[in-house]
């Protein structure tokens, strides 16, 4: 324990490094275990920063071109939609999506969603906050409101904001660790002459496995710079790939050097995911909190602008429930379902219930969907 003690108040910390080489070397696997609990338990000062995520695109511009060109003419042929999406993100490099992410704290933040090509498949705009006790997400024309203390199934809204944080800043900020925390033990841990290390980390059930290698910074500090899964399940991702973290540079929001790149390599060696930290600043909590207020119809937000809403659903108890706006009325959604609505004839109904059920189903199943979609 006091060894323990001693590689946590060291960590990190450049005047520790006048201890003899021989004495960290035994320490390894404390400094290991220190690295984990302040991956665990980091709480940065608030900050706003974007990243940018890069997917490898399934063709080429060529291939995608050519295959586009088989189906010239067909305009309903069920690959129609894949191909041109395949083609934009080839002449788009990759690079799919741009988050840009308020943190205050644990329980108040927000990210917004930016799609950087035309993807038919594509959400639109859409923000997503958590205020302590509440949680709400705003696409282009919906929203939807959650307790965080009692969210409704698949509307967790509170908890991906938080998951999306872990995938896009935390990742590069707490080097790597940040999925690989929790049943876990470190099994080893060494260091080479030549200022390297390499940790193992493993589960009770001995079905998981990952080895994390990096160098031995000048005060002592591991610093990760590859992930490798050798044993998976569920737990620690896919087998024959690895991530690789590079272009660290100090972030005064951590307090420490963090990731600017950090890469998911297949096992053919060529990048299948990138996420690039495009930039991140320290943020005034007071003027932020004014980003966490819930936007109301016809008001102004401070990030997107105007707000003009044609669904709205209150899932918290004792909320409004889902309502559907028509002219100037607001309309419960059962009433339509129930045939108590404004509309006359149950044929004209049907569309309309379609459309708002489908607004609504979206936006409430949009943390299922912007986690997957980040961790794809």
């Amino acid at each position: 324990m006091k060894n323990r003690r001693i590689a946590a108040v060291c960590l990190g910390i450049s005047a520790c490094s006048g201890l003899a080489a021989p004495a960290w070397a035994d320490d390894c696997t404390d400094r290991f275990e220190s690295l984990r609990e302040w991956a665990r338990s980091a709480e940065p000062a608030p900050f706003v920063a974007t990243v940018r995520v890069w997917r490898r695109p399934a063709m080429t511009e060529a291939q995608a071109l050519a295959a586009l060109a088989n189906i010239e003419g067909i305009v309903d042929h069920p690959s129609r939609a894949e191909l041109e999406r395949a083609l934009v993100e080839a002449r788009n490099d990759g690079w799919n999506d741009e988050y840009t992410f308020w943190y205050l704290s644990e329980t108040q933040q927000r990210v917004a969603i930016k799609t950087l090509h035309p993807d038919p498949d594509a959400v639109g705009r859409t923000d997503l906050a958590v205020n302590r006790r509440t949680a709400w997400s705003l696409g282009e024309s919906s929203m939807t409101l959650v307790d965080t203390r009692r969210p409704p199934p698949q509307s967790d809204l509170g908890q991906a904001a938080q998951d999306i944080a872990r995938s896009m800043v935390n990742s590069l900020a707490v080097t790597g660790l940040n999925p690989h925390l929790d049943d876990a033990r470190v099994v080893s841990c060494q260091t080479t002459p030549d200022g390297r290390w390499t940790g193992r980390l493993a589960w009770a059930d001995g079905a998981s496995e990952i080895e994390v290698t990096g160098t031995v910074q000048p005060g002592g500090d591991l610093r990760v710079e590859k992930v490798r899964v050798t044993k998976t399940d569920a737990k620690s991702g896919v087998p024959n790939t690895h991530t690789r973290l590079s272009d660290f540079a100090y972030n005064p929001a951590w307090g420490r050097p963090m990731a600017q790149l950090s890469e998911v390599i297949g096992g053919d060696g060529r990048p299948v995911r990138r996420v690039q930290l495009v930039s991140i600043e320290p943020l005034d909590p007071a003027e932020a909190e004014s980003y966490l207020i819930i936007p109301e119809d016809g008001g102004t937000d401070p990030l997107v602008g105007p707000v003009s809403l044609r669904t709205y659903s209150d899932k918290r108890p004792g909320g409004k429930g889902s309502l559907y706006r028509q002219g100037d009325t607001w309309i419960p959604v059962e009433s339509l379902r129930q045939g108590n609505g404004a509309l006359s004839q149950s044929e004209s109904k049907r569309p309309l219930i379609a459309a708002v059920a489908a607004g609504i189903v979206v936006i409430g199943v949009l943390a299922w969907f912007l986690v997957r979609r980040m961790k794809a």
